[in-house]
C-alpha cells in the first residue's frame, strides 16, 4: 500500500505541474448553493468516497451489534488521541526550543489541517504554515505507514494518527487496514474530535 499511495501522489505532482495552471484551476472550482447548504467540487468527491464507503459499510452484518458492544469505551479512543497530541506538542516543544503553547496548539489540531492552519495563521504567517505541515503529515502518515502502526502497534494505530481525518478522508485506509469495526470507530472519533479542535487549538495558545 505505501508504494501505491506514493506512486499516486508523485504522479499526481507531476501532472499538477504540467497540466494544472491557475486558470485550469479556477475553471475547476465551483460552489453550488442549495439553500443554507453550499457544497464545492471538493466536498462532492469527498462525499461520493464517504457514500461508497458507507455502502460497503452497510453490507457488513452485525457492524453495529460490535459497536454497540464496544459501548462507551469507544469514548476512550478520541481521550487518548487529545492526550496523547498535547504530551507530543510539550515534548515536540522542549526539543525544538519552541514555545510550549504553540507547540501544543499545532499538535491539538488533530490532522484538521485547514481549521488549524487558518486559525494559528491569524497570530503568525509561521505558525500557520507549522500547523498545515504538522497536521497534513498526519493524514500522510495513514497512507504511506498505517500498516506499520497497525504491525507494531494495535488496529488502533492509523486512527490515533488519522485524528480527525479519520471521519471523513483516511477512514477508506482505515477500513482497508483495520476492518469494518474499526472504520466506524475511526468515523465516530473523527466527528467528536471535529467538535474538540475548534475549541483547544485557540485554548492552548493563548494560555
Amino acid at each position: 500500500m505505501p508504494i501505491k499511495v506514493i506512486l499516486s501522489t508523485a504522479i499526481g505532482i507531476v501532472i499538477g505541474r504540467l497540466f494544472l495552471t491557475i486558470e485550469v484551476i479556477e475553471s475547476l472550482s465551483f460552489e453550488i448553493h442549495l439553500g443554507l447548504l453550499s457544497l464545492t467540487l471538493e466536498d462532492i468527491l469527498l462525499g461520493m468516497i464517504l457514500f461508497i464507503v458507507g455502502l460497503e459499510l452497510s453490507k457488513q452484518t452485525g457492524l453495529m451489534a460490535k459497536i454497540k458492544k464496544i459501548g462507551v469505551k469507544v469514548l476512550l479512543v478520541p481521550v487518548t488521541i487529545v492526550i496523547t497530541s498535547i504530551v507530543a506538542g510539550v515534548i515536540a516543544g522542549l526539543i525544538l526550543n519552541m514555545p510550549l503553547n504553540e507547540a501544543i496548539a499545532v499538535s491539538s489540531g488533530l490532522g484538521w489541517y485547514s481549521f488549524t492552519a487558518v486559525e494559528l495563521g491569524k497570530y503568525s504567517a509561521a505558525l500557520g504554515a507549522t500547523a498545515l505541515l504538522v497536521n497534513v503529515g498526519r493524514e500522510l502518515a495513514v497512507f504511506i505507514f498505517g500498516r506499520y502502526f497497525k504491525k507494531y502497534g494495535t488496529d488502533l494505530g492509523p486512527i490515533g494518527v488519522a485524528g480527525c481525518t479519520g471521519g471523513d478522508v483516511t477512514q477508506p485506509a482505515i477500513i482497508m487496514l483495520s476492518g469494518e469495526v474499526y472504520g466506524m470507530i475511526a468515523f465516530i472519533t473523527g466527528i467528536i474530535l471535529g467538535f474538540v479542535v475548534p475549541i483547544i487549538v485557540p485554548f492552548f495558545y493563548n494560555l
